[in-house]
């Protein structure tokens, strides 16, 4: 069963800003954010949208205990999937069943 690391929407925020700025990012299954953006966007808008939502989000970590869980590094807590992309699965706390996804988008790469 995957670990779940809380963190705040600003510390996510902050890491987008800072770490992924000029990535482009890709969400699925959280309309809210989808609505905002025009997506893929780059880490400084998807920070932006992130921040004004606020709350705090569940980051399921499909490995327990695996490096960057006790960090609390929002960069560390994400998975790469078969092209090296950084993948979040992701909840807000107020809505721990509706899982989405935050993922990096490598299409142009």
């Amino acid at each position: 069963m995957p670990e779940q690391v809380v963190i705040d929407a600003h510390t996510l925020a902050t890491w987008l800003a800072k770490a992924a700025a000029d990535v482009l990012w890709t969400v699925d299954g959280e309309n809210n954010l989808e609505a905002q953006l025009d997506l893929p966007c780059t880490g400084s808008a998807l920070a932006a949208a992130v921040r004004k939502h606020g709350g705090e989000l569940l980051v399921l970590v499909p490995h327990p205990g695996s490096p960057g869980t006790s960090e609390r590094d929002p960069g560390a807590l994400a998975v790469k999937d078969e092209h090296g992309a950084r993948v979040f699965q992701l909840a807000w706390t107020s809505e721990p069943g509706h899982r989405w996804v935050l993922a990096e988008d490598v299409a142009d790469i």
